[in-house]
């Protein structure tokens, strides 16, 4: 009788575990930008779009308070320009681009507001880890002799790999680093408690290269639908 009863106590409790226990995919775009911490020579970023797909797991309390992570596949891309480091200072290079493919898995507290039937409002915050998979080809604009961009040569490089331009090999650009860890703030918006439009801001925190010191960040906007 005691083992019957607890069977069913068992049971109970992964049935309550259950209902508070959802999984979703979301899918949209990952708007991204740098900054940097050596600035000058680093000059600016323009934002540049990518895309997100994934999968999603959280869970909610009785009090509301909600956990969830998941797993996130991003093809990003991204691009900046370099100044010269020695006086008269003039531009060195004039694009960057950037490409990359990455997992990504976060880590995010929030609480949900009831707004009617079906109908939840979540601001959440936490961590993510980042891991670069891949790096696809893209260009670098050289100035050869200075911003006027009189003598300008475009070379492809592969952004894990680094760069060396074949014309002046003080020109260089370090690997740029697989690993990052962030912080992110996001708010997400559940209709039918099931369709699901989400907009969030992460910002990277370690350095993704040896030299210019720059940190990702980005916007995300994506759809999702919570089974």
């Amino acid at each position: 009788m005691k083992k019957i009863l607890l069977f069913i106590l068992c049971v109970a409790v992964l049935h309550v575990n259950a209902q508070g226990l959802k999984f979703g995919v979301h899918a949209g775009t990952d708007l991204l930008w740098y900054s940097a911490k050596n600035n000058p020579p680093f000059d600016e970023s323009k934002i540049k779009a990518g895309f997100v797909v994934g999968g999603d797991v959280a869970y909610t309390f009785n009090n509301n308070v909600a956990l969830a992570s998941g797993i996130s596949l991003l093809v990003s891309n991204g691009q900046f320009s370099a100044l010269t480091e020695y006086y008269p200072v003039e531009m060195k290079f004039s694009e960057v681009n950037v490409k990359t493919m990455s997992l990504e898995i976060p880590l995010k507290v929030g609480y949900t507001f009831r707004l009617g039937s079906g109908i939840s409002l979540t601001p959440m915050v936490g961590v993510y880890g980042h891991y670069g998979v891949d790096s696809f080809k893209g260009d670098v604009v050289s100035c050869i002799g200075g911003t006027s961009g009189a003598n300008t040569i475009t070379e492809s490089w592969k952004p894990y790999n680094g760069y060396t331009s074949s014309r002046i090999d003080t020109y260089t650009i370090s690997p740029i680093k697989r690993w990052d860890f962030g912080c992110s703030a996001e708010l997400k918006l559940t209709v039918k408690d099931h369709y699901v439009i989400s907009a969030g801001y992460m910002r990277g925190l370690i350095n993704q290269d040896d030299y210019y010191k720059i940190n990702n960040n980005s916007l995300r906007l994506t759809l999702g639908y919570v089974f």
